[in-house]
């Protein structure tokens, strides 16, 4: 669980040393009622599906992040 700004930024600290060319490419988007569902591809072929909450004033307040390869997911 990552809890503050300064975590926040340990967090992605730590994925840029480890993947220094770390990108994201949208696949698709889904919104709700204050969520939001992202799919991308990330590094070393890995499909990511994040799902964010919003609060009252339209800022994330929880995320959860899910990861699987791209050949388990399929074309």
């Amino acid at each position: 669980m990552v809890v503050g700004k300064q975590a926040l930024r340990e967090y992605w600290r730590q994925g840029l040393d480890r993947f220094p060319e770390l990108h994201f490419l949208p696949i698709h988007a889904y919104p709700g009622a204050q969520i939001l569902v992202l799919i991308y591809r990330a590094v070393s072929g890995f499909v990511g599906a994040e799902f964010m909450r919003l609060d009252a004033d339209g800022k994330i307040c929880e995320v959860h992040a899910h990861y699987w390869s791209a050949e388990a997911a399929g074309p």
